[in-house]
């Protein structure tokens, strides 16, 4: 941490604990993993703890305070209602120098971004302090991702190119980033019509080719939601607005359910590779063994295998992850 003054402080043990998890981790962000998760996911990144997943973080790297502007009153016994005044007291910063603020964190395996870092994080804001960095604090790696990430990538792109659910989230973000660059609307009603009518048109291919891929009704329109449909949003329907929420949550997640094959990737080329697996696995792997031993006879039974990789865990099931790997999961959408 480094105060208004420029003093900078070292937070955390000097002695650490023992691993409560030492077998292979992914950590999945996204542009929502702000603040203390931030914090985590880089300190996972630099120490080479495990992989981080997904899209770039907020970049929020400061640390503010309020201050109660009554106690300032000429008569506090008046009980005045000045407010409080928000102030940005310390900047926090990566174990390696370098700060969170701006920048955030570069996952090391990258999926498609929407578009909404033009509207949604630090960068956006006008008077966001810049990036900056200090020297780095003395620590050690304890593994190496690099070592298998040129190989889980190229998996990762080869599955992906089959996967229906992944081209229709492609085909997703593609339509709302079109939506989203426009800088104009007509206001002809015919040709506003005819606009609608081609969107209604994309969005029940979209629910259509949802139900097709996980058989679920998730994403079908309600006969309250309409698209266009010209009420502000406390002019709809309560009870329609949390059906659709729900549903949503419900509704199968692809990026979640790749970051998970590409840690079952991972598990498979450390299971047929010991000299991987000392580059990658916590302290050459001595404390790790054990574990993804367990982890892959845990979860091998539901998993098919890889081909040309005897043993290798590539496709888990929700409920293998749930099972066997406590870790798996990271900090998208914390704050």
């Amino acid at each position: 941490m480094r105060d208004a003054r420029g003093q900078v402080q070292a937070q955390g043990k000097d002695d650490p604990s023992p691993m409560t998890w030492n077998g292979p981790m992914a950590v999945l962000v996204n542009r929502g993993t702000a603040s203390a998760s931030e914090i985590f996911s880089a300190a996972i990144q630099d120490y080479g703890r495990g992989l981080v997943i997904g899209t770039p973080t907020f970049g929020k790297g400061t640390v503010q305070t309020l201050i109660d502007l009554n106690r300032f009153a000429a008569d506090p016994s008046s009980k005045p209602n000045y407010g409080a005044l928000k102030m940005t007291v310390q900047e926090f910063f990566r174990i390696n120098g370098g700060s969170t603020q701006l920048k955030g964190v570069t996952p090391d395996i990258l999926y498609p971004t929407n578009g909404d870092e033009k509207e949604f994080g630090e960068s956006t804001y006008d008077n966001a302090l810049p990036w900056t960095q200090i020297p780095p604090a003395d620590y050690k790696p304890v593994a190496d991702m690099k070592a298998y990430l040129p190989q889980l990538e190229q998996m990762h792109e080869a599955r992906d190119a089959k996967s229906l659910a992944w081209q229709l989230m492609l085909d997703e973000i593609a339509q709302y980033k079109k939506l989203a660059d426009r800088t104009a609307i007509s206001l002809n009603y015919g040709q506003r019509q005819t606009e609608r009518k081609q969107l209604d048109a994309i969005q029940a291919e979209f629910r259509a080719r949802h139900k097709a891929i996980d058989g679920s009704d998730s994403a079908e329109a309600d006969e309250e939601s309409q698209l266009d449909d010209g009420l502000n949003p406390n002019e709809r329907s309560l009870k329609t607005e949390l059906k659709e929420q729900e549903d949503a949550k419900k509704a199968p997640d692809p990026q979640l359910q790749e970051t998970a094959h590409i840690l079952f990737d991972a598990i498979g080329l450390i299971q047929v590779n010991p000299k991987l697996a000392a580059e990658v696995l916590p302290y050459g792997g001595k404390e790790s063994a054990n574990t993804v031993a367990a982890v892959t006879g845990s979860a091998s039974s539901a998993l098919p295998t890889a081909p040309g990789m005897p043993n290798t865990a590539v496709a888990p099931t929700q409920e293998a992850i749930k099972d066997s790997i406590p870790a798996a999961a990271g900090s998208a959408g914390a704050h």
